[in-house]
């Protein structure tokens, strides 16, 4: 499913960049994937378990969680609680019924030991939802744009579509995804201000000194063409992944009721086997 959107334009420096999910990258993001006063993606899990009589819970959050933190109304979901954790190794097997590990993906050296990781913990029935940066569908970005040489770096080292679907598909997860197109103009002189903050961009921090000020010399002759205050077109791209693991308690099949929204069966037949082969250790 491909979704797209705009957003206001960057028109001043962004957040520091260990509060924002992806800086320079995605500085911003829209209400669709924040959610108000509960995660749309936690808000559709906790309907779905509601409407299959099934426990709310245990929900953990994994991750930075300043960058997308996970929100619960306790006026709606009352007495739900929600533990925060930095190590995949604290949770026992078949201990999690939803985990949340918003942009903790696709920068991780070791994806496919952290899939197995979560495979472990999530209990039959349960949901793994993450929020990542895709940039194999950023070709357009102004920092991609000015310093290609990036875009070519990001995509040796992040999953496209197509290796996150079948990866997670190869851990045993039933898998729905989504991407989404997030528009977002940027000032041009905000942008020249973020590329100069080098020791702060991972991806530019990286690159040899010369292709650098390659791109800051384009950067910059942008800037004295059309002006610090010019709105350059830019656009960033999201996965959206709800992974699911079958066998959820109650019995629930996979035709029975859908996870709304994601497209996930809601687990079946009572068993404590997985997708994709997998069988519990």
């Amino acid at each position: 499913l491909d979704l797209m959107e705009i957003i206001a334009p960057v028109e001043k420096l962004p957040r520091e960049p260990e509060a924002a999910p992806d800086w320079p990258l995605v500085v911003d993001l829209p209400v669709s994937v924040t959610g108000k006063r509960v995660t749309p993606m936690l808000s559709d899990w906790l309907k779905m378990r509601r409407h299959a009589g099934e426990a709310l819970g245990p929900v953990v959050t994994f991750g930075e969680q300043q960058v997308l933190p996970l929100k619960l109304d306790q006026r709606y979901w009352a007495g739900i609680e929600v533990e925060s954790i930095d190590n995949l190794k604290q949770l026992a097997d078949e201990s999690v019924a939803f985990l949340w590990t918003p942009f903790a993906l696709q920068r991780r050296e070791a994806k496919a030991v952290f899939a197995r990781d979560v495979w472990r913990a999530l209990q039959p029935g349960g949901t793994w939802a993450l929020v990542d940066v895709l940039p194999e569908s950023m070709a357009n970005h102004w920092l991609y744009r000015y310093f290609p040489e990036a875009w070519d770096n990001d995509l040796g080292i992040t999953w496209n579509t197509y290796e996150l679907y079948n990866a997670l598909r190869g851990a045993g997860f039933e898998v729905d995804l989504k991407r989404r197109s997030v528009h977002q103009a940027v000032h041009l002189g905000i942008a020249w201000e973020m590329a100069t903050k080098r020791e702060r961009c991972p991806q530019l921090a990286l690159m040899p000194d010369r292709v650098y000020e390659m791109g800051i010399a384009r950067l910059k002759a942008a800037v004295t063409e059309k002006g610090e205050a010019y709105l350059e077109m830019s656009a960033f791209c999201l996965v959206e992944v709800a992974g699911g693991i079958r066998g959820a308690p109650g019995g629930v099949g996979m035709d029975g009721p859908r996870f709304t929204g994601l497209g996930l069966g809601n687990g079946g037949g009572g068993g404590r086997g997985r997708s994709g082969g997998g069988h519990r250790r």
